[in-house]
């Protein structure tokens, strides 16, 4: 999950980021806390921030309840191997935030499978 830059940015706009404006784009640390917080009180696991972004865990069906979506779990050795939309899509619509956390997370993903070792699990 990335939280949006306190300057008002989006992250992967035009200007790339760099040693020199890194600290322009850290999030407001009240818009962190409150992200963090949101997902805490919807029962995931936060994990420690790291930059302008912050992971969560939960369970599948946590994930389709708070973002309003099916997802398609593919399963490896009793733990997930990927996860996306019932489309395919690696971000979640932010469409069921509240508008306090809508405008400052700019986007939830699934981290993509890597490209590289097995492409089949046994389940």
């Amino acid at each position: 999950m990335i939280v949006r830059p306190g300057n008002g940015d989006d992250v992967g706009g035009s200007e790339r980021i760099t040693s020199e404006n890194v600290t322009g784009y850290a999030p407001h640390p009240e818009e962190m806390r409150a992200a963090r917080a949101f997902f805490e009180a919807k029962g995931f696991e936060v994990f420690p921030t790291v930059a302008l972004a912050f992971s969560i865990a939960g369970s599948q069906s946590l994930f389709e309840e708070t973002f309003g979506l099916t997802l398609q779990v593919e399963m490896g050795g009793g733990t997930v191997h990927s996860a996306s939309t019932e489309v395919g899509d690696l971000e979640m619509s932010l469409d069921l935030m509240p508008d306090a956390i809508s405008q400052v997370v700019q986007t939830v993903t699934f981290e993509p499978p890597p490209e590289f070792g097995p492409t089949s699990f046994e389940p």
